[in-house]
């Protein structure tokens, strides 16, 4: 195809192309499904989603992608050898991944089961996938994943887990992962992590662990993802973030931590040493009363932090540097039950937009 385009890029070329070629067009009626013809390439795209279909239709040899989403396909049957690099199956009955199904998919770049009624997967169920980059798994039933379940997926860079039925994670079924960059593990009632379960992923840059059942942030098994830059845990039932919280994820950039039910203190040191953070998210917290004067600490002349979201939260007082604190891009206050008394003096300081200095709190 020449320049290879991301899977996600299929799905935005689908909106500006059009199909012109008779023998595709002629492929896609056959299959009964809509057709998205890539004319300088002669290359189709299906789109078979919301048709009721029961299996999938016989695909061409010319189909790089199919989207059959929303459909009541119940079974997988063995695909034929494809160039087929997108493969969109989510939102249907399957229940079952045969081993070796998609074995003859090598170019297979992107793979969507989401939204199904999947209970187990194997290694067998991978096999062939050498080129596959992202996996989306969200909402099965998958209770427990096999060692070196995806171990024939070396270039997966996206694993979406969201809302199965794990509860646990395992470093032994993330060891054959070397290229992961995002993990999604949301909504899948965790209460702890191993110590070294992402040490094996030396590019995960960005984790998920919303909704989930934290009482305390999982600090020594964030530790071993070495490059981690973005970490969500909105959603988790944590009550304080102590000095011990973030201690040993100095690299981190964007930290996520709103809508928190219990959250009611920061402690003192909670966000100390995190010389790299630029976003910090602590908004929607309803029971967040405290945040200590020495929570963050932000040397002159070296602040990274660009944005901070204190809004609706518990906060009466809020004492800091005002100096470097009004020195971020965005500092959201809102919906807060201020009391103005000398612990927000250091706003007087801040040299807001002139259309803004009635509206930050």
């Amino acid at each position: 195809m020449g320049k290879r385009m991301s899977p996600e890029s299929w799905f935005l070329l689908l909106l500006i192309a059009s199909a012109t070629s008779e023998d595709a067009k002629d492929a896609c009626q056959v299959a009964g499904c809509a057709c998205t013809v890539f004319d300088d390439v002669g290359e189709m795209f299906l789109q078979c989603a919301n048709r009721s279909l029961l299996s999938l239709p016989e695909l061409a040899s010319g189909v790089v992608g199919v989207d059959a989403s929303h459909n009541m396909i119940s079974e997988v049957t063995k695909f034929p050898k494809l160039s087929l690099e997108v493969l969109d199956l989510h939102f249907n009955r399957i229940s079952e991944i045969p081993a070796g199904v998609f074995a003859e998919l090598s170019m297979l770049e992107m793979l969507d089961l989401s939204h199904n009624n999947i209970a187990d997967v194997t290694p067998e169920c991978f096999e062939g996938l050498a080129s596959l980059t992202v996996l989306n798994l969200t909402e099965n039933f998958l209770e427990v994943l096999h060692p070196k379940v995806f171990s024939a997926t070396p270039l997966l860079k996206k694993l979406l887990l969201a809302g199965n039925n794990l509860k646990a994670i395992d470093s032994s079924w993330l060891a054959s992962l070397p290229k992961l960059d995002h993990l999604d593990l949301r909504m899948l009632g965790l209460r702890s992590l191993p110590k070294d379960v992402f040490r094996d992923l030396p590019l995960l840059h960005l984790i998920e662990l919303s909704q989930n059942e934290f009482e305390e942030v999982p600090a020594k098994a964030l530790a071993s993802a070495k490059s981690l830059k973005i970490l969500h845990m909105e959603q988790n039932p944590i009550v304080t973030l102590t000095a011990e919280s973030f201690a040993d994820i100095v690299a981190i950039e964007e930290l996520h931590l709103s809508a928190m039910p219990i959250l009611e203190t920061v402690e003192e040191g909670a966000f100390v040493g995190l010389q790299h953070l630029k976003i910090l998210d602590l908004a929607n917290n309803p029971k967040l009363s405290y945040i200590a004067v020495g929570a963050l600490s932000i040397e002159p002349g070296n602040n990274t932090l660009k944005e901070l979201y204190l809004s609706y939260a518990n906060l009466t007082s809020l004492s800091f540097d005002g100096y470097e604190w009004c020195s971020v891009d965005v500092l959201d206050l809102r919906g807060n039950p201020w009391h103005c008394d000398c612990s927000l003096y250091w706003v007087q300081g801040c040299h807001f937009a002139p259309e803004l200095t009635t509206k930050f709190l």
